[in-house]
């Protein structure tokens, strides 16, 4: 395989971390056919798999490329000859696979590792990425206390407005989860401002974000209001992806619940 230069790395990273991210999934789109033959100790490889590993929220058609990846590096590298920073790649890859999977034990632990050892390289960027993922792990088992510590120490250690901006998106919506409606609104404020004029790079969080304000609109028993955000959240969402998964959601969240009902829903 040739190799994969410094530079690219970079590039990536700072992609990433000022959420440009169809810059960042066009770039991998070019190293796709050469991952295939990727392993470790050659340069770059454990930055370029935790790369794809994180591209797999924005495009599953990533998900074949990581899986045998991660495996491979199982299998045919012992844990004791990585680097430490190989090894928090590693973890973080893994992590994510097991997230897409819904396999939330698994991801959980192999977060925990990623902190831990992202801890000793200190290395803040690989710190607040695994705190982040660790809090949505926390998230989607509804451990809706346990994820705000690990989302909130994600957002300090932060200092690219734009993916803060990502960050607060969830915070906020942990509040909303948590009844404390007022603190969402703030932060999905911030959120929704920050990102504002990126909305082609960053349209599944401005989707996301219209969810959570539907969600507090059927709350408050505002279901027109509610309505006109779930349809703007399907726009969003559309042009991320034209079957992405929450545009089904939105659609069926768009009816009114029965009145007999004595809880809104949301």
């Amino acid at each position: 395989m040739r190799q994969i230069p410094d530079s690219v790395v970079k590039e990536i990273a700072e992609g990433y971390a000022s959420r440009e991210i169809n810059r960042v999934l066009t770039t991998l789109g070019t190293w796709s056919p050469s991952m295939s033959k990727l392993t470790l100790p050659q340069k770059n490889a454990g930055a370029m798999l935790a790369f794809f590993a994180w591209a797999m929220d924005m495009a599953p058609t990533f998900v074949p490329i990581v899986e045998p990846l991660v495996q491979r590096f199982k299998e045919e590298v012992p844990k004791v000859s990585m680097t430490l920073r190989d090894l928090v790649y590693l973890n973080m890859a893994e992590g994510l696979l097991n997230l897409h999977y819904e396999r939330y034990e698994e991801a959980l632990a192999n977060f925990k590792l990623a902190e831990f050892d992202a801890a000793q390289t200190e290395d803040t960027e690989l710190q607040l990425v695994a705190k982040y993922y660790l809090g949505r792990v926390f998230l989607k088992t509804a451990a809706y206390r346990r994820a705000l510590p690990y989302i909130q120490d994600s957002k300090k250690l932060d200092h690219q407005p734009k993916r803060v901006a990502v960050t607060k998106s969830i915070e906020g919506l942990l509040h909303l989860l948590l009844g404390e409606t007022e603190e969402a609104e703030i932060l999905l404020n911030e959120a929704e401002a920050a990102l504002k004029g990126n909305e082609n790079d960053n349209a599944e969080v401005h989707g996301n974000i219209c969810m959570f304000r539907a969600r507090i609109k059927r709350r408050e028993g505002q279901y027109t209001e509610a309505e006109v955000k779930y349809n703007e959240g399907i726009i969003f969402y559309e042009k991320r992806d034209k079957h992405h998964r929450n545009i089904a959601r939105a659609c069926v969240r768009l009816r009114p619940p029965d009145c007999n009902q004595t809880q809104p829903g949301g």
